[in-house]
């Protein structure tokens, strides 16, 4: 029995796998697994992954799917066979600091109301900060947290969720409460770490835990459209299932008109049908609106946490109003 599962879900990742395996490898704190979920990956990633696992002292569980499961499915079935007392959730196009698992394992082991700590999550391609924590506004759009002045080893509850580039997570939450939604293929942290501070447990981040990212490289693999569309399907999805009564009758016709805006304000910018992208998006959610009510039902049931408090972790205007016009000023438009 290991102490930490490490779960890597892959899909055409195989230019990442050496140098990540060997950062791994290096780590000060060996009592891991490494549990490799493999999305249908048409690239060399096995054939690497085989010829890594040869030169390494850690375990390694391969798992292969028959076609891209996604994110959410991905880590969901590593967790299935995961022996760990902690999972973490490690993305494929990272490497990692020598103590970057024994300073998250350390958050978890000292502080028992955190249910999920991040790593500090540097750019691997610039070595500047891409995200000590994600924040979350009032009508559910996200923002990364980026500050490098601070000098503390470990912040609590300073945002709204642990960025899940590089997290560690409690395994007897995602047991007690499910792991990721499968309704998700993208956006499942974001779900996740909003159902996490809705149990009832603090987020956090270990600021001297690195984890060095290249940045979204399976998301770049969508089309610009397709991507939109998938986001804000999910976006509206997690909305309905994870906002209170009373916050989804006060904030979701905001969120909605915002959505639109920002479908209007892309379509006319690029020429592209992203206001089309947006129907799609809401008609996928009406059409599907049994499975978010059963998911609505399990989250509001569940939750321990009251409005007023969930309220205090959120930032109250709309970070898409300030991307906007910053893509505005910009571009000079």
């Amino acid at each position: 029995m290991v102490k930490v599962s490490i779960i890597i879900p892959n899909y055409n990742g195989g230019h990442f796998i050496e140098e990540l395996f060997k950062s791994l490898a290096l780590q000060s704190f060996s009592d891991f697994e490494v549990i490799f979920v493999d999305n249908h990956s048409s690239d060399n990633s096995l054939q690497i992954l085989n010829k890594i696992t040869k030169q390494i002292n850690f375990p390694v569980k391969v798992l292969r799917n028959n076609k891209n499961e996604g994110y959410c499915k991905a880590n969901n079935l590593g967790v299935k066979i995961a022996e760990g007392k902690y999972i973490v959730f490690l993305n494929n196009d990272t490497y990692v600091s020598r103590t970057w698992l024994e300073k998250l394992v350390k958050v978890l082991e000292t502080n028992p109301q955190v249910g999920a700590c991040a790593s500090k999550i540097v750019s691997a391609n610039t070595g500047s900060v891409q995200s000590i924590g994600q924040l979350l506004d009032k009508y559910g759009w996200v923002d990364s947290l980026v500050d490098d002045s601070i000098e503390v080893s470990c912040l609590v509850d300073k945002f709204f969720y642990a960025s899940f580039v590089a997290v560690i997570i409690r395994k007897e939450i995602l047991s007690k409460h499910g792991g990721f939604d499968e309704n998700l293929f993208l956006t499942g942290d974001y779900d996740l770490g909003w159902r996490i501070r809705l149990y009832g447990y603090s987020h956090a981040v270990a600021l001297d835990s690195l984890c060095y990212h290249y940045g979204s490289y399976t998301v770049r693999m969508f089309q610009d459209i397709h991507k939109f569309y998938l986001q804000y399907k999910e976006k509206i999805y997690t909305l309905l299932k994870n906002f209170s009564s009373s916050r989804l009758i006060r904030r979701f016709p905001i969120s909605a008109a915002l959505m639109i805006l920002s479908s209007i304000y892309k379509s006319l910018k690029f020429r592209k049908l992203y206001v089309l992208a947006i129907s799609r998006a809401f008609l996928w959610n009406l059409k599907n609106w049994k499975t978010i009510w059963i998911s609505r039902i399990k989250v509001q049931s569940e939750r321990v946490v009251k409005d007023d408090k969930i309220d205090t972790y959120m930032h109250p205007h709309p970070f898409i109003l300030k991307m906007l016009s910053f893509s505005k000023n910009k571009t000079g438009e």
